[in-house]
């Protein structure tokens, strides 16, 4: 459970810098953005940590569940909420050259969404979570897509040149509603026709079945 939190961390910090990277160019340049936006990065990371941990598995103590108790389940929801938070800052990295503080709110907002939909599933689905502290890696499974969907969707929504702030959140707004439509929407279909001899809820909650956890 240790090995897969920081493989998560590191995979991470990696997934940070794709898109400054991409854009860079030669190995010079790209040894140059990550020496100049290194600390910065992680300093992003480690405090995303401190966040994800308190307020989307609040009520958890995840170092005892994964150091002490092994709880493969907590270390794979918080390997995802750090891909979430690292796709986010991928996009509004690219960002800090031409407008720091435009890039460092959408950062904020970024993190908040993430924070936010997580807070909503919990809220609809509170069982999920009592199953990721029971080590229901089926459950596990279900939370970490989420957040990584979010992840992505937050990322390409926030990414790109400014269009100004009102039609900039206009714009963020229509994606990300549209994004949560397709989503649930893919969810019923799964339900009804990928596997319609089975209730994925009660198979992740009950059976802990984790191909189905993906499924969710």
């Amino acid at each position: 459970a240790v090995g897969i939190r920081y493989a998560f961390f590191v995979l991470a910090l990696i997934v940070s810098f794709s898109q400054v990277i991409y854009h860079s160019g030669d190995f010079g340049q790209n040894l140059e953005v990550v020496l100049k936006y290194g600390l910065p990065v992680i300093a992003i990371m480690l405090l995303s940590v401190l966040i994800n941990d308190v307020l989307i598995l609040s009520g958890i103590d995840n170092n005892r569940e994964v150091v002490a108790e092994k709880n493969v389940a907590v270390a794979v929801v918080e390997g995802a909420s750090y891909i979430a938070t690292a796709l986010i800052v991928s996009s509004t990295l690219v960002g800090l050259e031409t407008d720091w503080a435009e890039a460092i709110t959408w950062l904020i907002i970024g993190q908040a969404l993430v924070v936010a939909i997580a807070f909503i599933y919990r809220t609809l689905i509170p069982s999920v979570f009592d199953g990721i502290d029971k080590h229901n890696h089926a459950c596990a499974l279900s939370l970490a897509g989420l957040l990584v969907a979010v992840g992505i969707a937050v990322g390409a929504a926030i990414s790109g040149e400014s269009s100004g702030w009102g039609e900039d959140a206009l714009d963020v707004s229509l994606y990300l509603a549209g994004w949560a439509a397709v989503l649930v929407f893919a969810h019923f279909l799964a339900d009804l026709i990928a596997l319609p001899s089975v209730r994925l809820r009660e198979e992740v909650m009950v059976v802990r079945f984790g191909l189905v956890g993906v499924n969710t």
